[in-house]
């Protein structure tokens, strides 16, 4: 709302010199200070009470907070997707995979995505090998990261059961200027997934593998396709 700048809030004498560039007298300088006595204390009067409200709101919002979660949590109970049987999940998990590219190791993306829902979900995308029978691993520049990587990759290979694979790497140069040995431990755990599933002295095929490429056009040695 406006205010008159002419006007004032508690009673002053010098409230005609408000908003102006006039200069107080002495006298008048001298009982500005005696003006905000009881002006101060009503400020303090409403900061205490601005304070409780606040405090009173901050509760109300808190009580909201936890009477909303439990209310969504009890309708939680209700939501259809938790009535379906597991091949329809597995099936609705294997749709949300990436069309685009490899699937990564990233939380933010399937299968990752998915094993942070509940335990059930997790459960059911650790035992759905077509969820794990692509893969994009990008080499990490720090090598305490590298070991936490090829592990990562190792077990999610080992879901993959004995389905075909399509495998990509992704390194940099900065790794390869640094240690170009990096990429081999990666490149040979996905040679030995070729063999999942098949006893040394089977007959069978090998498993077949796409090999997407490497980024930055890093190939050292050739990875097998499938048959057409």
């Amino acid at each position: 709302m406006p205010r008159n700048p002419s006007h004032c809030s508690f009673e002053s004498s010098v409230k005609h010199l408000l908003h102006t560039n006039v200069i107080p007298s002495a006298q008048e300088c001298a009982r500005i200070p005696d003006i905000l006595v009881q002006p101060r204390k009503d400020l303090a009067t409403i900061e205490e009470e601005i304070q409780r409200t606040q405090q009173k709101l901050d509760e109300l919002k808190y009580r909201r907070e936890v009477l909303a979660t439990d209310i969504d949590a009890h309708l939680a109970l209700l939501s259809p997707v938790r009535r379906l049987p597991d091949d329809i999940l597995r099936e609705i998990f294997v749709t949300s995979l990436a069309s685009t590219h490899n699937a990564i190791i990233a939380s933010r993306e399937a299968p990752l995505l998915l094993c942070q829902v509940c335990s059930d979900w997790r459960k059911i995308a650790f035992t759905t090998p077509r969820l794990w029978s692509s893969l994009h691993v990008v080499v990490p520049t720090e090598p305490q990261l590298q070991d936490t990587i090829f592990s990562l990759a190792q077990q999610w290979l080992a879901r993959s059961g004995i389905l075909p694979l399509s495998l990509s790497i992704g390194i940099s140069f900065a790794v390869l200027d640094e240690d170009h040995t990096a990429v081999f431990p990666f490149l040979e755990l996905m040679l030995a997934a070729q063999t999942a599933g098949n006893p040394s002295n089977s007959q069978s095929p090998l498993r077949p593998i796409i090999w997407t490429g490497f980024r930055n056009g890093f190939t050292p040695y050739p990875l097998p396709l499938p048959p057409s």
